[in-house]
C-alpha cells in the first residue's frame, strides 16, 4: 500500500475542523437552498393546506369562555351587516369582517367561529408567501406558512393572535431586505404592507403603531427600493385610513381612544411567556441569535440586532394585546439564520468547511425545529379538541357546534401537558357548565317561535337570539332587539356586567310595554301588551 506524503503534509498543516465536509455540507444546502418563487409559493400553500382543513374539520369549537361571550360578536357582525351600527367604530372591524364572512358561509355558531379561525389564518399565509418566498429560502418559507397557520387557527388562539402574526409578517418585510429588490416589487409590497397597517390599525391600534414603526426601516435597509416600499406602504395606509374617515366621521379618535394606558403585570408577562409551552421556544430562538452574533462576525451584526430588536418589540406586543408570543420567536430566528444577510451563507457556499458548515447547519435546524414545534403544538391541541367533543354533552354540542371546557375540575380537567380527562359522571349540572344549559333550553323555544313568525328577543349585551335562531339580520344590541320583539327572555343571571346593566336599563321597556306571563329557573318570559300568542305556545306561558 502506498501512502501520499503530500496527503500527510496536507493533514498536518491543516487542522481536522477546516477540512471539507460534503455531506454535511451536502445536508446544509438543502437547508439552505432557494427555489424559484412560484416553487416556493406552491410548497408554503401545501404545507399550511392540512392546517386550514383540520380547522375546518373539527366537531366544535372549543374554549374555556361561556357561550354568551361567543355569540355576541357573530350577532354584532350580522348587525354591522344590515346597517345597524357603526362598523368602523366597533372595537375590533377587522375581526368583524372575518366573522361576517364565515357567517356567509357555515351555520351554526361553532362552526362559524372556526371558519373565521380559517379565513383569518388564509390571510396571514398570504402575506407570508407574499413576502417570505423572496426573503427565505424553501424549507423555512414553507415552515413559516405552516407555523403561522397553525398559531392562528390553532383551537385555543383569539384575535389577539390573528393580530401579532399580522404584525410578525408586516414587520418582517419591513425590516428584511428581499433578494430580488426590483422597484416594482418593492412597490406592491409597499401596498400590501400599507394593507396589513390598515388591518392592524382596524384590530388593534397598538400594533399599527409598532408596524409603523418598523415601516420605518425601509429607507435604511433597502435604499432607493426600501424607499419605494416605505412610500408606497404610507400613502396606502394613509389613504385608506382617510377614506374610512371621510365614511365615518370619529372613526379616527375611535380607534385612538384604544390606546390607553397600558399596565402589564408579571402575571401577564410569564402568561405570555409560559403559553403554547412557549419558553422553549423562546430559548430556542435566543441560541441561534447568539449562534449568529459569535460566529457572524462584525460584518453582520445588524442583522443579529434586527432580529434581536424584531424579538424584544414583538413580544412586547405580545404582551400589549394578551397573545401568545411563540410565532414572535420564529420570525426572529428565521431574520437571523435564513434571511438575506444571514452570516451563515458565506460558510456553507461560498467558503465550506467542517465547522462552518456545523455552526450553519446547527443555527437552521434549530430555527426550522421551532417553526415545527407550533406545528406540533396545533397538533396536540387539535387532538385534545377531539377527546373533548367526545366526552362533551351532545346537547350543547349538536346545538351550538361549541364544546365548552369548564373551569372547574370537577368535570373536566386540563393538566400541564393538555392532556383531557373526564370524570364518569352522565349528568353535568348546569352550574358547572355556566350558561350553555341555560341556553340550551332557550333555545329550542326561540326556534320555534320564530318559525311561527313571533318575533322574539333574549335581554343581554348582544342580540344573541338572532344567532340561536339563525337569522339573517340582528339588532346592535339586546335592548333594540327588545323593543322590536314581541316575546322577551330575561335571564335570571347575570350573563356579565354589561347584560345586567342593560337590564337595569330595561325596566322601564318591559314594565310599560310588556307583561310578564312566566318565570322558569332561569328565565322571565315577557309579551308585549296586546300581543296574541299562536294557539300552539299558549299553553307554555
Amino acid at each position: 500500500m502506498t501512502i501520499s506524503v503530500q496527503g500527510l503534509q496536507d493533514r498536518t498543516d491543516r487542522p481536522h475542523w477546516r477540512e471539507p465536509a460534503p455531506n454535511a455540507r451536502t445536508a446544509a444546502i438543502a437547508i439552505f437552498g432557494w427555489r424559484g418563487e412560484g416553487t416556493t409559493s406552491l410548497a408554503a400553500i401545501l404545507s399550511a393546506a392540512p392546517v386550514i382543513v383540520a380547522t375546518l374539520a373539527l366537531p366544535g369549537f372549543i374554549t374555556t369562555s361561556e357561550i354568551v361571550d361567543l355569540l355576541g360578536p357573530i350577532a354584532d357582525a350580522r348587525a354591522f351587516a344590515a346597517g345597524d351600527g357603526d362598523f368602523l367604530r366597533a372595537s375590533s372591524p377587522f375581526y368583524l369582517a372575518v366573522l361576517f364572512a364565515a357567517d356567509s358561509v357555515f351555520v351554526t355558531p361553532g362552526r362559524i367561529l372556526l371558519g373565521a379561525k380559517a379565513f383569518s389564518a388564509l390571510i396571514a399565509i398570504t402575506a407570508v408567501i407574499a413576502f417570505a418566498c423572496v426573503r427565505f429560502p424553501f424549507a423555512q418559507t414553507a415552515l413559516l406558512a405552516a407555523s403561522t397557520a397553525a398559531f392562528v387557527a390553532a383551537p385555543f388562539s383569539g384575535a389577539g393572535e390573528t393580530a401579532l402574526a399580522l404584525l410578525a409578517v408586516a414587520a418582517m418585510a419591513f425590516v428584511c431586505a428581499p433578494a430580488q429588490a426590483s422597484k416594482a416589487r418593492a412597490f406592491s409590497e409597499g401596498v400590501l404592507g400599507g394593507g396589513l397597517l390598515v388591518a392592524l390599525w382596524m384590530s388593534s391600534a397598538a400594533l399599527a403603531l409598532i408596524g409603523a414603526v418598523a415601516l420605518t426601516a425601509c429607507p435604511f435597509i433597502g435604499g432607493r427600493t426600501g424607499l419605494i416600499r416605505y412610500a408606497a406602504g404610507i400613502l396606502v395606509a394613509g389613504g385608506l385610513i382617510a377614506s374610512f374617515e371621510v365614511l365615518s366621521p370619529g372613526t379616527m379618535a375611535a380607534r385612538a381612544e384604544t390606546l390607553s394606558p397600558i399596565a402589564i403585570s408579571f402575571s401577564e408577562i410569564w402568561s405570555a411567556v409560559s403559553s403554547f409551552k412557549c419558553l422553549s421556544i423562546a430559548l430556542g430562538a435566543g441560541l441561534v441569535l447568539v449562534l449568529a452574533a459569535i460566529f457572524g462576525g462584525e460584518g453582520y451584526r445588524r442583522n443579529v440586532w434586527t432580529a434581536l430588536a424584531f424579538l424584544l418589540i414583538g413580544s412586547a406586543a405580545a404582551m400589549i394585546v394578551g397573545a401568545n408570543a411563540s410565532l414572535v420567536f420564529v420570525f426572529s430566528a428565521a431574520i437571523a439564520t435564513f434571511s438575506t444577510a444571514s452570516p451563515f451563507y458565506d460558510g456553507i457556499f461560498r467558503t465550506p468547511d467542517r465547522a462552518s458548515v456545523a455552526v450553519g447547519g446547527v443555527a437552521g435546524i434549530i430555527t426550522l425545529s421551532l417553526g415545527a414545534a407550533i406545528c406540533l403544538q396545533f397538533a396536540e391541541q387539535f387532538i385534545f379538541q377531539g377527546r373533548a367533543a367526545s366526552s362533551a354533552p351532545r346537547e350543547i354540542s349538536a346545538a351550538f357546534a361549541i364544546v365548552q371546557v369548564p373551569r372547574t375540575a370537577s368535570a373536566l380537567r386540563i393538566d400541564d401537558e393538555q392532556m383531557f380527562e373526564t370524570a364518569s359522571a352522565p349528568n353535568i349540572s348546569q352550574k358547572e357548565n355556566g350558561q350553555a344549559w341555560i341556553l340550551f333550553d332557550a333555545a329550542a323555544r326561540v326556534r320555534a317561535l320564530e318559525a311561527a313568525g313571533v318575533k322574539v328577543a333574549i335581554l343581554a349585551d348582544s342580540d344573541i337570539a338572532c344567532v340561536i335562531a339563525a337569522k339573517p339580520k340582528c339588532s346592535s344590541d339586546g335592548r333594540t332587539a327588545a323593543a322590536r320583539a314581541n316575546i322577551v327572555f330575561v335571564p335570571r343571571i347575570d350573563f356579565g356586567a354589561a347584560s345586567a346593566a342593560l337590564k337595569g336599563r330595561s325596566e322601564a321597556l318591559l314594565y310599560t310595554e310588556f307583561r310578564k306571563v312566566d318565570e322558569t329557573t332561569d328565565w322571565d318570559i315577557w309579551v308585549r301588551r296586546g300581543v296574541t300568542l299562536p294557539s300552539t305556545f299558549a299553553l307554555q306561558f
